[in-house]
């Protein structure tokens, strides 16, 4: 009984060790789908923040950041291959990010004869319409 309350007591009033939760790391920030939920995030926060902003732009540009980075945080050679595949990569981390800001942002499909009713909300999130 003694140890079920110094179990209970722990939790319930220290609250569980949080200090080492971390959402990104290098390893996960560098990789296909940490960078894509990284381009997606920043791009849609910032956007929100900045409605000029081109979302389109911005995360093609940051997604070729992202990839240029990683050369030099996973030690890497700064080689032709490794430049043109850090561009590549880039392109896929966009593709996949677009993909999911599409998916995210589209409207539920409307029963047929019920008409094309759609929510108005004032601001557009999607990236390419």
């Amino acid at each position: 009984m003694g140890i079920c309350l110094g179990i209970v007591s722990v939790y319930f009033f220290e609250g569980p060790d949080t200090s080492q939760v971390q959402f990104f790391t290098l390893e996960t920030l560098f990789s296909a789908a940490g960078a894509t939920t990284a381009v997606f995030t920043v791009t849609s926060v910032l956007h929100g923040f900045f409605p000029k902003l081109s979302p389109r732009w911005f995360a093609l540009g940051f997604s070729w950041l992202l990839t240029i980075l990683g050369i030099s945080v996973r030690h890497q050679d700064w080689t032709a291959v490794n430049i043109l595949l850090a561009v590549i990569n880039g392109f896929v981390i966009y593709a996949a990010a677009v993909g999911v800001n599409n998916v995210a942002t589209s409207t539920p499909p409307t029963p047929v004869g019920v008409g094309a009713q759609t929510l108005q909300t004032g601001r557009d999130y999607r990236w390419w319409p």
